[in-house]
C-alpha cells in the first residue's frame, strides 16, 4: 500500500466510480428537466446499451494490444487515460448543447467511454496483485462507491445553489482529468505484491 501505483489505481477508479454515479443518478433528472417532452427510453436505455458494446470493444482492443506486444502497463495506462479524458471532453459539450440529439450524442459517448475503464484500472488489480486482486478490488470498489455516492449529494448541492448542468458536468469531467492525470503518471501493470 505504499507503491505510488496503487494509490494512483484507487484514485484513478475513485475518480471514474464518482462519475459513473453521477451519470447513473442525474442522467434521467437532466434530460426530463433539460428536454421535458423527449422520449424517456432514448435517454434511460440508449447510453447504456452503447456502454456494454463500449466494455466490450475495449476489452478486444486491450487484448490485441497485450497480444501485439505492448506493455500491460501501457495498456492499462492508455485505456484508462482515453476512457477519462474523452469522457471528460464529452461532459464539458454535454453542458453546452442545446438540442436534444447533441445532449443525447454526448452523453451517450460520456457513458460509452466508461466501459474502457473495464480494461483499464478495473483490471489492474489482478496485474498488480495477482495473489490478492480480489481483496484490492473489493478496497477499490468500496472507497470508489463511498466517493460516488458523496458525489451525486454534491452535485445536488452544486444543483441546489446554480441550477446550472453544466457546473455538475464540469466538475465531474475535472474528477475524470485529475483520475486520468494520475493514472497515466503513476499507474502500474507489473506486480508490486
Amino acid at each position: 500500500m505504499k507503491q505510488p501505483a496503487f494509490w494512483a489505481m484507487m484514485i484513478g477508479h475513485i475518480c471514474e466510480t464518482y462519475s459513473w454515479h453521477i451519470l447513473l443518478s442525474w442522467l434521467p433528472t437532466y434530460f426530463q428537466e433539460t428536454y421535458p417532452t423527449a422520449k424517456a427510453w432514448v435517454y434511460n436505455v440508449l447510453p447504456w446499451l452503447v456502454c456494454v458494446l463500449a466494455n466490450v470493444v475495449g476489452g478486444y482492443v486491450a487484448e490485441w494490444c497485450i497480444c501485439k506486444g505492448f506493455s500491460v502497463t501501457c495498456v492499462r495506462k492508455s485505456v484508462h487515460m482515453s476512457s477519462q479524458f474523452l469522457k471528460a471532453g464529452f461532459l464539458i459539450l454535454a453542458g453546452s448543447m442545446q438540442s436534444f440529439t447533441a445532449s443525447v450524442l454526448c452523453l451517450t459517448f460520456a457513458v460509452a467511454v466508461s466501459g474502457f475503464h473495464s480494461s483499464g484500472i478495473m483490471s489492474n488489480p489482478q496485474d498488480v496483485a495477482p495473489r490478492h486482486a480480489g481483496a484490492v478490488f473489493g478496497l477499490m470498489n468500496m472507497a470508489g462507491s463511498i466517493l460516488g455516492f458523496v458525489g451525486v449529494y454534491f452535485s445536488s448541492y452544486i444543483l441546489a445553489t446554480t441550477n446550472n448542468w453544466a457546473t455538475v458536468f464540469n466538475v465531474t469531467a475535472t474528477v475524470n482529468v485529475i483520475g486520468g492525470l494520475l493514472f497515466g503518471c503513476y499507474g502500474s501493470g507489473q506486480a508490486l505484491i
